[in-house]
């Protein structure tokens, strides 16, 4: 539990840092195709996602202080903890994510992560049934995300989220 509480402690810090800037910014990795720039990944957060971020490794902390009582005697404890520690760090990515690829990357393997979790029973078959439709609904949502991905790129030509914002200001 410790961890969660200097995760706490790290998000406050960045809603208290982007209280005095408009953003953060990092950019960690540039992908050039043939001398095109495709976008960077990197990290992004402002005042909405510092509080985002706050929500979400809160609402995390408790869910996993639940159910470190409830799954305590559980043969698969320690799958279920890897899983829930993954999805948490998924949805932070998704959320600091500064591109749509990013974004759609972290989003996807949270939908699978988290099927995974459903299917964390997987010797009962309403678990694997209801994994099963879940993976189904979320390829689907992924397909529908994958063809507005390409409208995006046709349409402003950068998958960069700050330089869509602009772009789509500019347009209006």
């Amino acid at each position: 539990m410790t961890f969660f509480f200097i995760a706490d402690a790290l998000a406050l810090c960045t809603l208290i840092a982007t209280l005095g800037h408009e953003t953060l910014h990092t950019s960690l990795i540039a992908i050039d195709i043939n001398g095109v720039h495709i976008t960077s990944l990197g990290l992004f957060a402002n005042r909405v996602s510092a509080v985002l971020l706050v929500l979400v490794i809160t609402v995390s902390g408790v869910i996993h202080l639940y159910s470190l009582r409830a799954m305590r005697e559980e043969p698969q404890f320690q799958r279920y903890f890897t899983l829930l520690s993954l999805i948490t760090t998924e949805v932070v990515l998704v959320i600091l994510a500064d591109n749509l690829l990013m974004f759609f990357l972290f989003w996807a393997l949270k939908g699978f992560t988290l099927t995974l979790l459903i299917a964390h029973y997987h010797t009962r078959p309403a678990s694997r049934r209801a994994a099963s439709i879940k993976l189904m609904i979320d390829l689907v949502g992924d397909g529908a995300f994958v063809t507005a991905l390409f409208l995006i790129w046709h349409l402003m030509g950068t998958f960069d989220i700050e330089t869509i914002n602009i772009l789509a200001a500019h347009a209006s």
